[in-house]
């Protein structure tokens, strides 16, 4: 995967004031991801536990892919949950954070905070830097989730995103529902085709013009 991962694409955004992503890329990603995690929970009955950025990754063929699986946790039954405190805390829902039993639904919500990450070009929430874990630990379970600014982002894009970011496990649809939300359909490719891979040589193009700091 030599288009590294996400969290690549957006370190170079940054350095090269191009920009976060737009919601055509973040559709196209979001909709493989989705397939993954659909597959991953049904098929598999797994809970990933460290959904983010650099645990997704790309290449020149336009593929892209879940990466590092140390830390997931296969269920006996779609209905058993997970205790386990373990992951990127950034990253985790509120009912893992709160030490609560969690299942499928929490990689849901990473996906979003992933994808919001995306779109601002920065981590939504401000305790992420120059504060301490616990800052941010008590914004991620006490307040409200991150939402997209109206009129900078579309309304299916917006309502994505709260259906990823509700607080209460149980309100966040599945992968496989979420696979069918307008905000997918709108993008998909017999709508919106979109040669991914010719973005992500772009980037790796863009990656490597880039002279890093000593």
């Amino acid at each position: 995967m030599e288009g590294g991962s996400l969290a690549d694409v957006l370190s170079a955004a940054r350095l090269t004031g191009s920009g976060p992503l737009s919601e055509l890329v973040i559709a196209k990603v979001a909709g493989r991801v989705l397939a993954s995690l659909d597959y991953l929970h049904r098929e598999r009955h797994q809970v990933h536990r460290d959904m983010k950025p650099g645990n997704i990754l790309l290449n020149s063929r336009g593929d892209i892919k879940i990466s590092d699986f140390g830390l997931s946790a296969e269920l006996d039954s779609t209905k058993e949950m997970c205790a386990t405190f373990i992951g990127t805390h950034a990253y985790m829902s509120p009912e893992r954070l709160g030490g609560k039993p969690y299942s499928f639904a929490s990689d849901i919500w990473s996906l979003g905070i992933t994808l919001v990450e995306c779109a601002l070009g920065q981590y939504p929430y401000t305790a992420y830097t120059g504060s301490n874990y616990f800052v941010l630990l008590s914004q991620i379970i006490n307040d409200a989730p991150p939402q997209l600014p109206t009129g900078t982002f579309s309304a299916e894009f917006r309502d994505f995103i709260s259906e990823c970011l509700y607080k209460e496990p149980e309100w966040r649809p599945s992968a496989q529902q979420m696979l069918l939300h307008p905000f997918i359909c709108m993008h998909d490719d017999s709508c919106r085709p979109f040669d991914m891979a010719a973005y992500i040589r772009r980037i790796i193009e863009m990656r490597s013009s880039i002279t890093m700091p000593p």
